[in-house]
């Protein structure tokens, strides 16, 4: 059983920044949320596009990387 995008917004305090958030067992990561700003904003299937969302994101709304993150964003873009 998988959440859904109202409940991670009303169970989770989400941050401001861009986040992946990945549902279910780690060997079987097919659904994902991205989130911004405290809400989740995309879900959807498969991992990849997950990625991709997450990284559209930063773009789309002139986000920079955290600097805690920065360097691994960045190798993985």
């Amino acid at each position: 059983e998988a959440a859904s995008a109202a409940d991670v917004d009303r169970s989770l305090t989400l941050p401001d920044s861009p986040r992946l958030i990945v549902l279910g067992p780690v060997e079987e990561t097919n659904c994902w949320m991205v989130s911004t700003e405290g809400h989740v904003v995309t879900e959807g299937e498969p991992f990849l596009l997950g990625l991709a969302s997450l990284f559209t994101s930063f773009y789309n709304f002139n986000i920079q990387y955290q600097n805690e993150a920065c360097c691994t964003l960045e190798f993985i873009q």
